[in-house]
């Protein structure tokens, strides 16, 4: 017995793009979207930079990350691996890795008018540094006045380390700050957060912390369907902006 199925031979699950080098010997990867008819769509970048994690485990945000790309969001991943050197040229190279992506933007369905950085623990800081000293030149490989950098927003989970951003917070206009910190986690110092928080909004820039009950900062409760939900809220108002 035979049976005929007449299936959508169109895409149906986000593309993965692995080991994609934006400079020699440093690779990220990036999941677009599925198209959708015939009018070619772009769609808003996140870019995604790991903690670093143990051998076998490079992929376990994998799952949620497809997840919200399926909502429409092109994200690159960028592991905390793949930047070398202290914390000043791991920016600078994060940099030059979201301008690869800028420059690929037909490539990878990317709308280069809407970037947002997300990132967790180590790569948290990376992020808040990335977007605090977006065009600061002493930050960037590339000249910022010819390739600027212009971010909508960040999402930093588990940003336990905070003093050094002080110094960084900028007096002209600056993409807002979702912090997501971990209840239980003995590593947040809350004082210097706090410190930082309100120095931040002196300068009239928005940022928003939340607590997460009951967890330490990098387990899973930071990728529910629930809080995926929040960031795709986030991530769709202030792309608007």
């Amino acid at each position: 017995m035979s049976e005929i199925l007449n299936e959508p031979a169109q895409e149906q699950y986000p593309q993965v793009k692995l080991n994609l080098a934006f400079n020699p010997q440093q690779f990220l990867h990036v999941i677009v979207p599925a198209k959708q008819g015939t009018k070619r769509q772009y769609h808003p970048l996140i870019v995604f930079v790991t903690e670093k994690v143990a051998v076998g485990q490079a992929n376990l945000h994998f799952k949620p990350l497809m997840d919200l790309a399926s909502h429409g969001f092109t994200i690159a991943i960028i592991p905390a691996e793949q930047l070398h050197g202290m914390a000043q040229e791991q920016v600078v190279q994060l940099k030059t890795a979201i301008r690869y992506l800028m420059l690929h933007a037909y490539q990878y369905d990317i709308d280069t008018n809407r970037c947002f950085l997300w990132g967790e623990k180590q790569g948290a800081l990376l992020s808040a540094l990335c977007i605090l000293t977006a065009n600061v030149q002493e930050w960037n490989a590339e000249d910022a006045r010819v390739l600027p950098l212009r971010f909508k927003g960040g999402i930093l989970f588990g940003l336990s380390e905070s003093e050094t951003l002080l110094a960084q917070i900028p007096q002209h206009k600056c993409a807002p700050l979702f912090i997501f910190n971990g209840e239980d986690d003995v590593q947040t110092d809350t004082v210097a957060l706090e410190n930082f928080a309100e120095a931040f909004k002196q300068q009239h820039h928005e940022i928003q912390i939340t607590t997460l009950q009951k967890t330490v900062n990098g387990t899973d409760a930071f990728y529910t369907p629930y809080v995926l939900t929040i960031l795709e809220n986030i991530f769709t108002n202030y792309a608007k902006h």
